[in-house]
């Protein structure tokens, strides 16, 4: 009967540390989109304001963007 409730324990053990690691698993990709969107959102606005304040220019092949200094 003692070898019965050891195995429980370790079973119950085992599933708590799953859940566990499933926990931090989860945390950690919500923390990697959160930390994507900011950096999409911070590149996007760059754009918006190097586009709109004249002080970039897409060259005739459009190719590449080139910065002019300030």
């Amino acid at each position: 009967m003692q070898n019965h409730s050891a195995d429980e324990s370790h079973r119950s053990e085992r599933n708590r540390l799953a859940l566990e690691r499933t926990k931090r698993a989860n945390e950690r990709t919500l923390l990697a989109y959160t930390r994507t969107s900011i950096m999409l959102s911070a590149t996007g606005a760059t754009l918006l304001l190097c586009t709109e304040s004249g002080r970039s220019t897409v060259s005739s092949a459009g190719h590449y963007w080139s910065l002019e200094p300030l």
